[in-house]
Formats: structure tokens, sequence, C-alpha cells
């Protein structure tokens, strides 16, 4: 049976609700979840399982099945466009089971991701890149074997770092992002961390609002990103939030937004010494959000908790916990 939006957000809202009462032992309300502008054709990058010539996902409860695809509604035109293309060429795939992703990136421009099981190689780059510009489809072809780096095979030669992470749903990420900034409240003239940083799209806003800012993210190509593209007012750190945090000055505010897993126990460690009037938590996972809620609930108190349908027709939310110091 499919749900409607608005119940698909109601079992959001309680997995929420749920996940802080039963793991961070709060009793909060289920939150109401903000909708998205689109409940379609919002994904910038989607994933694809490639086997014995179907490219598609794997059936609920079958991992070793892959039914093909023809066309992935919740993705973005041109995501879909780069889809449709390279279904017409896609013998040049690997024949053994591989992993493809397609993306389209700030600039618009698009990648093919192959990643093949350890051992597998893959030559099929060049041709495959023939193939999808016979179709009039302009594409950055990628291979990456497991345990390596991702290569460009075909399509530019000065390559823009596919692998960085970026936000799949990028309108409803700025709506989160707005709405995490907000929730801090006059940031001019506070020194502010922002962990976690990504590409450097937080930090940049939080320059704009006239915050002195810290940005932390481990991954040094998203750094490069973040000072290539500006504004040059953050201080940017590439390295862990663990390692990083005893450098950095005494902030007034924190905004994290780390991955699915959560804060490592260092990292909540060092929050818990910055002192910080305020932080911003941003997460992906309920779970991970309401543990490390729990972790710093002997110094700070939770004063908000929001939710936004940032992947609508999944099972995942996005949310927003704002934290106070005691």
């Amino acid at each position: 049976m499919h749900l409607s939006a608005a119940a698909q957000r109601a079992v959001k809202a309680r997995i929420v609700g749920d996940a802080f009462r039963r793991i961070a032992h709060l009793e909060v309300a289920d939150p109401d979840v903000v909708p998205p502008p689109a409940e379609l054709g919002y994904r910038s990058k989607v994933t694809f399982t490639v086997q014995e010539g179907r490219m598609g996902y794997h059936p609920v409860h079958d991992a070793a099945r892959v039914f093909d695809v023809h066309q992935c509604l919740i993705a973005a035109d041109e995501v879909r466009a780069l889809h449709s293309a390279l279904r017409s060429a896609r013998q040049h795939l690997p024949r053994t089971e591989a992993r493809v992703v397609l993306r389209i990136d700030r600039a618009h421009g698009r990648h093919v991701m192959v990643s093949t099981a350890a051992g597998d190689s893959w030559t099929g780059g060049k041709p495959l890149h023939r193939a999808l510009e016979r179709v009039g489809m302009t594409a950055v072809v990628w291979w990456q074997p497991e345990g390596g780096k991702a290569r460009v095979m075909a399509g530019t030669d000065t390559p823009w770092p596919a692998t960085v992470f970026e936000q799949v749903h990028p309108a409803m990420g700025r709506i989160v992002r707005h709405a995490a900034i907000d929730a801090l409240g006059v940031v001019s003239g506070s020194t502010v961390w922002d962990l976690y940083a990504g590409i450097g799209e937080s930090s940049a806003e939080l320059a704009a609002r006239g915050a002195e800012v810290e940005s932390v993210e481990s991954d040094a190509r998203a750094v490069q990103l973040a000072e290539h593209a500006g504004p040059s007012g953050p201080r940017r750190h590439a390295g862990l939030v663990e390692d990083v945090a005893a450098t950095l000055p005494r902030p007034r505010m924190i905004l994290a937004n780390p991955p699915r897993a959560g804060l490592a126990h260092a990292a909540t460690e060092a929050v818990v010494h910055s002192g910080a009037d305020r932080i911003g938590y941003v997460s992906c996972d309920p779970a991970t959000l309401a543990r490390d809620i729990a972790r710093l609930a002997g110094r700070y108190q939770l004063t908000s908790l929001r939710a936004f349908d940032q992947f609508p027709q999944t099972a995942h939310v996005e949310c927003l916990a704002v934290l106070q110091r005691r």
C-alpha cells in the first residue's frame, strides 16, 4: 500500500520522536515535518546496481537480485536524462556486478561513476563516453575499484572531484541550512565553529552574516572546493573534528552536520569542552542524533527539535536539534 506524502511525514515524525524518547530519554512530542518544495524529481544523485545487463535496484528482502529500472521518478530531470542515455549505452558497463552512480554537480556537470569489486578491472570508460556523445549526452566518466581512488576515464582533463559529499536534494538542503543558522540567533561578531563543513556552504552563509567562522572538514578535496568558491573570510581546517578542535578559539556557537554515524566520542568531548553557548546539530539519522544528545545532556539542554522531509518517497528524514548550555 502506498502512503500519501502527509502519511509518510507522519511516520517520519513518529520515528524521530520515538528515537528521542527511547535513546535520549527525553519526553518530546513528535516534531512537525517540514514538507519539501517537490515530492518527486529532486535527487541530484542516484545509485544503481548493474547485474547481467540489468541496471536498477534490489527488491526488498532480496539483495542478491536486481530489477531493471527504466525511470527513477525521484531523480532530477538532468539525472533522468543521463540515466536514459546510459541505458542506451549500457553494453559498455562492466559485465560483472558493479555499482553506477549518476550525479549532477553544482555547476550542472554530469558524472557517471562506475565502482567495481576488488580484483575486477574495467576498460569501458572511453567507449562509454563516446556512446553517450553519440546520443547527445556529455558526461565525465569515472572508475573506482574497490579499495582504490576514483579516477577519470574520459570526459575532462581537469576533473571535479565527484566523490566529494554534496546534498542530494539541493533545494531542501538550503532550507535546512538556513533554518539551522537562523536557530543559532545573531552570529555577527561571534566565533562560530562550522563542524563537518563539507564544501563550505554553511561557512559562507555564516560569514555573510558577520560571524568569525572556524570551518572544519576531514575531506581535503572539499576544503579545496570551499576555498576556491569563497568567500575568504572563514578559516578552513582540513582534519577530524576531534583532532582540530583543541587548536581553535573558543566558540560562542557551534553548527554541526556530521555524517550518518554522528559524532565520534572524542568529537562529542571536544564540543562539551568548547564552552559554546548554543549548538545547532543537523542530522540525517534520528537514532545517532538522539544518542549524541544524550551524551551532551550533562552540559547542554535540548531547546528545540525540528524535522524536514529532505528525502521524500524514502524512509529517511533530516533533523535539526538546538541545544543551550546549562
